[in-house]
């Protein structure tokens, strides 16, 4: 729920350059590093959003030549930090 409900929708922000951050906070032993990164039966917040941006990348990424005004499809470059304290 908290990915659909605040994370996917700002998933296409980041392709507008807009900067996004996700911040977590609460008491130790609350469950934040569970929800960030999930387990491989039921992914987090960090894996879906990689795998929700990558699948926007590829999207936006598809040969377009006819409307790019050099001819060459666009090249998105993708950075992300993650830092638990």
């Amino acid at each position: 729920q908290v990915f659909a409900r605040i994370v996917a929708p700002v998933i296409p922000s980041v392709f507008s350059g807009i900067n996004t951050t996700i911040f977590a906070f609460f008491f130790s032993g609350s469950g934040k590093t569970h929800t960030m990164q999930g387990t491989a039966a039921e992914p987090g917040i960090i894996p879906r959003t990689a795998q929700g941006v990558l699948e926007l990348k590829g999207v936006e990424e598809q040969p377009d030549a006819e409307n790019s005004p050099n001819g060459v499809a666009p090249n998105i470059d993708v950075h992300v930090s993650y830092l638990e304290i």
